[in-house]
């Protein structure tokens, strides 16, 4: 049985913590970072979005 290639990708995010499980996740554009997460899709982009525009002022 081969390995798929994508687990073996060293620029894969690790797996979020599991107080994450069955929530929307944001990350940073380098995915080292959680910068968001809640049960609505759409909380969890403005919340991201509120986030990044903090850090760039």
């Amino acid at each position: 049985m081969q390995t798929a290639p994508r687990l073996l990708d060293p620029n894969r995010p690790k797996a979020a913590p599991l107080e994450f499980a069955g929530k929307w996740v944001a990350r940073d554009s380098k995915r080292t970072e959680i910068l968001a997460s809640g049960d609505d899709f759409a909380t969890v982009c403005n919340q991201a979005k509120a986030k990044m525009v903090a850090r760039n002022h």
